[in-house]
């Protein structure tokens, strides 16, 4: 009887949660963003081609190889990221502009390098550090209404070409909002900001009209060619645009470098045998180096000592005399003259020809008085 209580207390415990979980939850299906892909992933102005399809405007985007075949009667949509923009490609697109073409430009950041609009000769500094009310009102000369976007950052847009002219200027307190210009045949429209034509952001407020608006700034546009990734110029391209100075100096002296050094180039010179030097030789040597030393006196003092003991083993009679006597003495025995005997044993070796002179005396003092002690 306990066992059946048991088991209908746990069933009625397991209804009661089992009602509460039913009352209290449900199952609903919750959306994610995940962003783009595909082709909208890799191009962030896919929505404005679509939009300028729908509004009868061919448009399509195109790479660097396209942009100098564009022709008159179109509109070229060119964002920022054109900090490899070399001088070269600036005047071709500026040209372009003048024979008739209409650029929309988005102003790169103040203080980064803009060749475009330098070339269009278009200024932009920062603007005011206020918030901008978003989104931002403005005012078109050929549309119907104010057109309600969000323009970001704040930048201050002027045109400093004395011989343009500017079309339309559209700005608040915080920077410039939009701005027209004429350049030669054509027309330039300069913008802080594309986020309004992004594929996140054109169905927002009053973007797609007044992207429209825009494009319909010159009558008649056929084309909108898009080019949100324009090919950068490989390295090679940048220098020979860019530095081409430096490379036609820099191939001059290698051409030089290069005559120089192959003056030098030829067979290889064989090593000579080392040689096996005398023992004069090294003597030589040695003299030399301790003459170039000063040590002049020193070996006279040693050349007379080594003469002086040979004559003290063969005529220790002489050795009594005095430097005077002895001398005269040396000249009979030897048959050489008193002065270059006293020369010897008393002057300046300063020289080199009186010390060869000194030394060459007192060798042969020691050769004669050894040979006639032999005899």
């Amino acid at each position: 009887m306990r066992r059946h209580l048991t088991f209908a207390a746990l069933a009625i415990v397991i209804a009661v949660l089992g009602g509460w979980f039913y009352a209290n939850f449900e199952r609903v299906t919750q959306r994610e963003h995940v962003g783009f892909s595909g082709e909208a992933a890799r191009n962030p102005l896919l929505a404005l081609t679509r939009l300028m399809a729908r509004m009868g405007v061919e448009s399509r985007a195109i790479g660097n190889a396209a942009l100098d075949k564009l022709e008159g009667r179109a509109a070229l949509v060119l964002p920022r990221g054109r900090a490899g923009y070399t001088t070269g490609r600036a005047s071709r697109l500026r040209a372009w502009v003048e024979a008739g073409g209409h650029l929309i430009v988005e102003a790169e950041g103040p203080g980064s390098r803009d060749t475009v609009l330098h070339a269009l000769q278009v200024s932009a500094t920062a603007g005011s550090a206020k918030a901008r009310p978003q989104p931002a009102e403005i005012r078109l000369p050929h549309a119907a209404k104010p057109l309600r976007a969000q323009m970001a950052p704040a930048i201050n847009l002027a045109d400093f070409d004395p011989s343009g002219r500017t079309g339309y200027a559209a700005s608040d307190g915080v920077g410039t909002l939009l701005l027209h210009l004429a350049r030669g045949r054509g027309h330039v429209t300069v913008l802080p900001s594309f986020y309004f034509m992004t594929n996140s952001a054109i169905g927002e407020h009053d973007h797609a009209q007044l992207a429209w608006e825009i494009v319909r700034f010159v009558p008649g546009t056929r084309l909108v060619a898009i080019a949100p990734r324009l090919d950068r110029l490989s390295i090679f391209g940048w220098l020979a645009e860019e530095a081409r100075a430096a490379l036609i100096a820099a191939a001059a002296l290698l051409v030089l470098w290069g005559w120089r050094a192959a003056t030098r180039f030829g067979p290889i010179v064989a090593e000579p045998s080392p040689e096996r030097r005398r023992l004069l030789d090294h003597l030589r040597a040695s003299g030399r180096y301790l003459w170039r030393a000063g040590a002049a006196p020193q070996l006279i003092a040693a050349a007379r000592a080594t003469c002086l003991q040979k004559i003290a083993r063969t005529r220790p009679a002489l050795m009594d005399l005095t430097r005077a006597e002895r001398a005269r003495r040396l000249a009979t025995l030897t048959q050489l003259p008193l002065r270059e005997i006293e020369l010897a044993w008393s002057g300046d070796a300063d020289t080199p020809a009186a010390f060869t002179a000194a030394v060459r005396t007192l060798q042969s003092i020691e050769e004669k008085l050894t040979r006639r002690l032999t005899v």
